[in-house]
């Protein structure tokens, strides 16, 4: 399974959906060369954690986000809460909402 790591603020709305949440699973060996250069294993689990980081897979375990279908809105997984930290959640919803508007916007023109 391959996967690919993106700052959470460079997260794109097509890409929730790819988030990794069970990353207590993962280990080093797994993660091959996900794992940004010059940055230590712990170091990388603790960005994922705090929101920082995000780990994306063409198809995780669990992911850290849902699409809700009748709203066409995510939020966090029962995963995502467990796993990440409170100002995680709030860096994951904030960049929802933020990508939502702008696809709201993007539709007007």
């Amino acid at each position: 399974m391959g996967y690919r790591v993106v700052r959470l603020t460079e997260l794109m709305a097509y890409e929730f959906g790819q988030v990794e949440g069970d990353i207590g699973r993962l280990d080093e060996r797994a993660l091959g060369s996900a794992l940004p250069q010059g940055m230590s294993y712990s170091r990388f689990m603790d960005k994922l954690k705090s929101g920082e980081l995000a780990l994306l897979t063409d198809s995780p375990s669990k992911p850290v986000m849902l699409r809700d279908g009748m709203s066409k809105s995510w939020s966090l997984s029962a995963e995502g809460q467990e796993v990440l930290s409170p100002e995680a959640k709030s860096a994951y919803l904030s960049r929802t909402r933020m990508l939502g508007e702008w696809s709201y916007y993007s539709s007007l023109i």
